[in-house]
């Protein structure tokens, strides 16, 4: 789940810095007894305002990749018991998280 997810998430992180050449990517793991976390934060643009309320409840077109990939990847998600969500959308820091 992990993995099919952070694929998806870089991709798209780094589709947009195609774009947005300035842009940085952190990527943090962390875990207690009760949760493992993983957040992909980059440093660009905030998710357009008309695809943001559309993500994860169905496949969205965009410049960045931000369809299918990240339906599927909330999908397989919510199918193993965890949660993918957009943490943050604001310029210069988007956060998704899965948890």
């Amino acid at each position: 789940i992990f993995t099919t997810v952070i694929e998806n998430l870089l991709d798209n992180a780094r589709n947009k810095r195609i774009r947005e050449p300035e842009l940085k990517i952190f990527v943090d793991l962390s875990y207690s007894e009760k949760d493992i976390v993983l957040t992909v934060t980059d440093t660009g643009s905030a998710i357009d305002p008309q695809v943001y309320p559309h993500l994860f409840k169905e496949v969205v077109s965009s410049n960045d990749g931000f369809g299918i990939g990240l339906y599927q990847s909330y999908e397989l998600a919510k199918n193993h018991g965890y949660k993918l969500k957009v943490d943050k959308n604001n310029d210069g820091h988007v956060c998704f998280v899965l948890q």
